[in-house]
């Protein structure tokens, strides 16, 4: 009978996983189009899953008739997203004690996300946990992103 292998690292996905954060897109685009006077119809997130900011950018801007530039969109869009990550954003039950116990048995940490840098560390340092991690890989760091494996194997 051999001895149980000992976990000498762990990676960790941060949206959806660490982070309860999920509904973040939802409310910036119900927000953006509030602000504009906007229906968002229920076809919308189908319709630019997949879309690039740029894409998603360029799209909203053609479907709905808007008069700023797809850049000027995106900025919106990603202020918007960043200030929900850091003033509401919070992580998932448990995932800090989990931390703490995987730290306590001197386990490397390692967060995988195709999270840009600023966004992800400014929402784990306004959790309190953004010291339990040993290195983070954020997603413009790799070739592919999701669901492609690139930010994992890094």
């Amino acid at each position: 009978m051999s001895a149980p292998l000992e976990m000498r690292a762990a990676i960790f996905d941060l949206d959806g996983t660490l982070l309860d954060s999920m509904y973040v897109w939802h409310a910036v685009d119900e927000r953006f189009f509030a602000e504009r006077g906007l229906t968002l119809t229920p076809d919308y997130a189908k319709a630019i899953a997949g879309m690039s900011y740029r894409e998603t950018a360029l799209y909203t801007k053609k479907r709905y008739g808007l008069t700023e530039p797809w850049e000027e969109i995106v900025q919106i869009w990603t202020r918007m997203a960043e200030r929900e990550y850091r003033e509401n954003v919070r992580l998932k039950p448990g995932a800090e004690a989990y931390l703490k116990a995987l730290k306590a048995r001197g386990v490397r940490i390692i967060l995988a996300t195709s999270s840009v840098r600023d966004r992800a560390v400014g929402v784990l340092r306004a959790n309190g946990v953004d010291g339990y991690f040993d290195d983070m890989v954020f997603g413009p760091e790799v070739e592919h992103g999701k669901p492609a494996p690139d930010v994992f194997l890094k």
